[in-house]
């Protein structure tokens, strides 16, 4: 039977009830107050990147104020009296707005008037340009490896066809120093403006360039343009370890070289060791690598009392909020669109300041748990260096383990044995024979020196340093051993092997 027009049906042919009426619902959910939000942004941010947000939170809040801590006042100073009557800052954001609306008119006269010759425009005293400074102490960007070339090349008398060629070969050079595609595929890709002939000659110019080695298209190449620079051309022993037994020497098997070249195992060794003096990687020295500048959060001095943990935040300024402003929020007289923007300027204020403050008391309660766990650290060394757990130092502070990973994450801490990432000194372990848990950096540790102490002569495999580790109290399997020993990059026993 059809259903009736105009109505909604189930699939069980019922009418369907569509109404609006008052449902009550149980519903839980988790938000995150925006004051929340910004407290573990701010717990989270490593020193110099906490120094930024509050140099911008100064810019953009007026009502923000800062002033310097000093190392002899290190704790929050009183806030300033404010001299200005309360009558001053109203007065003050109206010039500020005047000083706007004339902006426009006094551009277009500095357009229509420049400064004379030999004049520049100055800033008022004491004031400074931040982007000005910001320039003068970045790192001028040191010369690449292609850049030096093509000024070798700019210096040297070559035709139109010849110098094109160079500048596309040049640009098809690794950082490394080699030449990784075939000149045929180079040249292919030049739509016709050169040939191989051309290409050939001119690699073979451009590998007489500095640095010595660069150009060549395999290891062997690099290393025979480097013995004929250094004049070890005439040395027939060298060159053969070059072009035959660069496999044998990665794999230390001197003996195996001796019996193949006719050589005593000395010439060998004294060959090899000539070796030493060449480079793989001739264009490495060129490559722009930005090495990172630290700053430690925390630092950890040694006292007649113990250890005692201080945070490095002298270069933070101290924040305020202005009375001035405070006092203007509170007046019944001002515009309530006025009032209500300078109100929340003044919540936004005091939410950064309470979180910056959190901060503080978080990451040192943190940083006292630590060092109170890895004391025998502090007093022996890494091999003394003990497992922890965030959980454990989260429950030791009260707080929850992700505050733990975010008050730690991307921080240092200095201590008398060295400066480290915060994170370095939560670790696993293992159990010894005595019961007690072993780090596995202290495991780690004591590989490397088993490895240091053994006969070079006959090393140690890593069967022999495993069952060392088990003297020593420490179970730990053969392939645990080879796992931690190429992380150290330790070589194998066959290539620490000394003849």
């Amino acid at each position: 039977m059809p259903w009736p027009a105009g109505e909604r049906w189930t699939s069980h042919g019922e009418p369907m009830r569509l109404d609006i009426s008052p449902q009550l619902r149980l519903d839980l959910r988790l938000k995150l107050a925006p004051q929340m939000i910004q407290s573990m942004e701010i717990l989270q941010l490593p020193l110099l990147a906490l120094q930024e947000r509050i140099e911008q939170e100064l810019v953009e809040n007026p009502v923000l104020e800062a002033r310097a801590r000093t190392a002899e006042s290190p704790e929050a100073p009183q806030e300033p009296e404010v001299a200005r009557s309360e009558a001053d800052v109203p007065a003050r954001v109206e010039e500020d707005f005047r000083n706007l609306d004339r902006m426009p008119d006094e551009w277009e006269r500095y357009l229509e008037n420049p400064l004379p010759p030999g004049r520049v425009a100055r800033r008022s005293r004491g004031e400074r340009d931040p982007k000005l400074d910001a320039m003068y102490n970045t790192a001028a960007p040191g010369v690449s490896l292609q850049e030096f070339l093509e000024q070798q090349v700019g210096f040297l008398d070559l035709d139109s066809d010849t110098r094109a060629m160079a500048h596309h070969l040049i640009w098809n050079i690794d950082d490394n120093g080699y030449v990784r595609f075939p000149l045929e595929e180079i040249v292919a890709s030049m739509d016709g403006r050169g040939d191989l002939a051309l290409a050939e000659r001119t690699l073979t110019l451009i590998q007489t360039l500095d640095p010595p080695g660069v150009g060549a298209r395999d290891l062997r190449e690099c290393l025979l343009l480097q013995l004929d620079r250094a004049g070890l051309g005439e040395n027939g022993l060298v060159r053969s370890l070059i072009e035959h037994h660069l496999d044998d020497i990665e794999q230390n098997r001197l003996p195996h070289i001796a019996k193949t070249t006719g050589a005593d195992l000395e010439a060998v060794k004294a060959a090899v060791q000539a070796l030493g003096h060449l480079t793989p990687k001739p264009g490495s020295r060129y490559v722009n690598e930005t090495v990172p500048y630290v700053i430690p959060d925390v630092s950890v001095v040694e006292t007649e009392w113990g250890y005692e943990v201080r945070l490095e935040d002298t270069w933070t300024p101290h924040l305020y909020i202005s009375r001035g402003y405070r006092d203007l929020a509170r007046r019944p007289d001002i515009d309530p669109r006025a009032r209500e923007f300078v109100s929340a300027k003044i919540r936004s204020a005091k939410w950064l300041i309470d979180s910056i403050e959190q901060r503080r008391t978080t990451l040192l309660a943190v940083a006292r748990s630590i060092v109170k766990a890895q004391e025998a650290f502090l007093d022996q060394g890494l091999t003394h260096i003990k497992p922890l757990k965030m959980q454990t130092v989260a429950d030791d502070v009260g707080v929850h383990v992700s505050t733990v990973s975010r008050a730690i994450s991307g921080k240092y801490i200095q201590t008398p044995r060295g400066i480290y990432p915060m994170k370095f000194f939560f670790t696993g372990g293992t159990v010894t024979d005595s019961g007690d848990v072993a780090s596995w950096r202290t495991v780690k540790q004591r590989i490397k020196e088993i490895v240091d102490q053994e006969h070079k002569a006959n090393p140690l495999s890593d069967d022999q340093i495993a069952e060392a580790l088990k003297q020593d109290g420490f179970e730990v399997a053969r392939r645990t051993v080879t796992k931690y020993r190429k992380m150290m990059s330790i070589p194998s026993s066959r290539r620490r092997k000394t003849y």
